[in-house]
């Protein structure tokens, strides 16, 4: 599946492995990226967020598997907090435009009046949530843009921006394929929402649930 390596992504991928067959892995790509491969069956899901889904991919009905709401902020080396108003004087590490969770920043910068393209003139445009928390924790970055829990496991002060949900797509034709049953299972299962639950910035309800979006 294309995703953009959530930790709630793989956690299901841990779990669904420990099952065995059939097995699962991931393509990393941006929520547009991914939907493009799925349009061209080169993957069987892609993740979806931003507070927004498709109904179709191509001419193809899909359906979402939800797997958690979560937060999505800036995280920061522990100390005071930052301001907005700051960001123009600080190193960001940030997504590029064509990431979801890039809207969110741009939205709270135009809250307070800030041209987001001019803060992010500078700004190192990263790949993954992953690349973020690894540029502020090396120092390279004073502030990051991702989500709280890859914040947390780099320990990482977090100030929240935003709360979306968070799922994967895939073609409704394939729910009832083998690896779409797979990880239905194990997003349903108590494993699942006990492990990913007792990390800060996932909400579990509903997890596993299958979703027809308008």
């Amino acid at each position: 599946m294309a995703t953009n390596g959530d930790v709630a992504v793989l956690t299901l991928l841990s779990l669904a492995a420990a099952r065995g067959p059939p097995l699962l892995g991931f393509v990393q790509a941006d929520m547009a990226e991914a939907a493009e491969l799925l349009r061209q069956r080169a993957v069987l899901a892609a993740g979806a967020h931003a507070g927004g889904f498709p109904s179709h991919v191509g001419d193809e009905r899909v359906a979402r598997l939800h797997l958690v709401g979560r937060e999505i902020g800036l995280v920061h080396a522990p100390g005071r907090a930052v301001r907005l108003r700051e960001l123009a004087r600080l190193r960001i590490a940030s997504r590029p435009a064509s990431a979801g969770v890039r809207g969110y920043l741009d939205d709270a910068l135009r809250a307070e009046r800030l041209d987001p393209a001019k803060i992010h003139r500078k700004a190192l445009l990263l790949k993954s949530h992953l690349e973020v928390v690894l540029a502020v924790a090396a120092g390279r970055a004073d502030v990051g843009l991702c989500s709280r829990a890859w914040g947390e496991r780099a320990g990482l002060a977090f100030q929240p921006i935003a709360t979306e949900a968070y799922g994967l797509i895939v073609k409704a034709r394939d729910l009832g394929d083998p690896r779409v049953v797979r990880l239905c299972e194990v997003a349903q299962s108590k494993a699942f929402r006990s492990e990913v639950g007792a990390i800060a910035g996932y909400d579990v309800t509903g997890s596993g649930d299958i979703r027809y979006d308008a």
